[in-house]
C-alpha cells in the first residue's frame, strides 16, 4: 500500500473473529511500530510521519502479511504485468527513482526529467540468492 508522509492509514477489521495489526520496522526503521488487537468491525488510524517501507503482519492468522511503503511524495506507480510504469506530471529535476519488491529490497537510479518530454529510466533487481 503506497501512502504518502502524513496522510492517515486506517485499518479496519471487516471480519467476525479477532486481529492484530503487528507492524514491523522497514529497511529505514524511522516510524513507530505498534501491535494491537482488533476486534470484529473495531477501526483505527495510524499517521506515518517519515519514508519507509513497514511490514504489517497478524500474529493470530500466519498467512496475512501487507506492506505499507510509506513515499516522501505523490510520484509512484505500480508497474504493468509486462514490468513498464510511468509517472505523470513530475516536474523538470534531477531525481533518485526507486523502486521496491518486497522480496528483491530497493533499486535506485538518478534521472533527469526535461520539461515537455518523456524520460525513461531501466531499473533492474538482483537475485539476492545468487
Amino acid at each position: 500500500l503506497p501512502v504518502v508522509v502524513g496522510a492517515e492509514v486506517r485499518f479496519r477489521n471487516g471480519d467476525s473473529e479477532l486481529h492484530n495489526i503487528h507492524t514491523f520496522a522497514g529497511d529505514r526503521g524511522a516510524n513507530r511500530m505498534f501491535n494491537r488487537s482488533q476486534l470484529p468491525g473495531l477501526t483505527f488510524t495510524e499517521t506515518f510521519e517519515r519514508p519507509d517501507s513497514i511490514q504489517v503482519r497478524c500474529d493470530l492468522h500466519s498467512q496475512m502479511i501487507a506492506h505499507i511503503l510509506v513515499l516522501p511524495n505523490v510520484f509512484h506507480a505500480m508497474p504493468a504485468e509486462d514490468g513498464s510504469y510511468s509517472l505523470a506530471g513530475v516536474p523538470p529535476g534531477t531525481y533518485e527513482l526507486t523502486a521496491w519488491h518486497e522480496f528483491f529490497g530497493r533499486v535506485t537510479v538518478p534521472v533527469e526529467v526535461a520539461s515537455g518530454g518523456i524520460t525513461r529510466a531501466d531499473l533492474t533487481f538482483s537475485d539476492p540468492l545468487e
